[in-house]
């Protein structure tokens, strides 16, 4: 029940709108005043682009609560949660690392909001491929929404992960 209050109360803040975040310069950590909260966020991200760069399933079972929920919003019958996530992880990185194309994922935050114990963050990724020969491909991008939990150890981890595809054109 709290998880379904904390996402209706983040899709109703996304209607309305962070004028806080908006005024700043590509969200940019120094300039809010949540920086060091911002920063420690912002550190999943990087650690969850260091996973795909290295195939790494442990890095993604640091990043993500023992409840957490990923939803792929192009599916209806798309839900996974905790053994689910860190498997179809595994699987990614398998099949990639199988066929040595190195990942390289990149996020943009579009928004983000940060609350004592909560935040959400709205935005696009894109993992781009490099094959065994070098051949660079990018990838096509997609959307994301995620509620991320502060930890006991001050840190911030995914509770929530929702992601679909987005238009080649979102991620410029």
């Amino acid at each position: 029940m709290k998880l379904l209050l904390a996402i209706f109360t983040i899709l109703s803040c996304v209607s309305c709108g962070d004028k806080k975040n908006e005024a700043t310069t590509d969200r940019h950590p120094a300039i809010s005043e949540h920086a060091s909260e911002e920063n420690k966020i912002d550190e999943v991200y990087t650690t969850m682009s260091l996973a795909y760069k290295t195939y790494d399933i442990k890095l993604i079972e640091k990043i993500y609560t023992d409840e957490a929920y990923t939803i792929y919003a192009g599916d209806t019958n798309s839900i996974s949660h905790e053994k689910n996530i860190f498997a179809s992880f595994q699987r990614t990185f398998d099949y990639h690392k199988q066929r040595e194309i190195t990942l390289d994922m990149k996020f943009k935050i579009i928004e983000r909001k940060i609350d004592k114990e909560m935040a959400y963050d709205i935005g696009y990724f894109r993992i781009d491929k490099t094959d065994k020969q070098g051949v660079k491909t990018k990838g096509k991008p997609g959307k994301f929404v995620t509620v991320l939990i502060k930890q006991a150890d001050s840190s911030w981890k995914f509770q929530v992960d929702i992601y679909g595809d987005a238009s080649y054109t979102a991620f410029q």
